[in-house]
């Protein structure tokens, strides 16, 4: 992964900006808008907004951009969401950990 979108990233995620959704890379509910950790990453680094912005994944030049692989992105949407191989989502800071020591 890129190091400066690493460390921007990471500081997006732990910054409260954010509020962390499920299923979606953003989502707005009753004028709220809820991420992904993935959706952070497009939002506050990468600044694709639009009606990409409302897919459950990255798309191949965001993913080039900030040089994560398909694999990294899937477990990441699976610790955001909670889904498959992590019964229990892992909060934004929990997440902004594992890109420090992993990624």
């Amino acid at each position: 992964m890129d190091a400066n979108i690493k460390r921007i990233w990471v500081k997006a995620l732990r910054s409260g900006i954010f509020r962390q959704g499920k299923g979606r890379l953003h989502r707005c509910n009753n004028g709220k808008n809820y991420y992904c950790c993935l959706g952070v990453l497009q939002e506050a680094v990468i600044g694709t907004i639009g009606p990409r912005h409302m897919a459950g994944m990255l798309n191949s030049t965001e993913k080039r951009i900030a040089k994560l692989k398909e694999r990294e992105c899937r477990l990441l949407t699976d610790m955001n969401d909670g889904m498959y191989v992590h019964s229990n989502h892992f909060s934004f800071n929990e997440i902004a950990d594992w890109i420090d020591q992993h990624l």
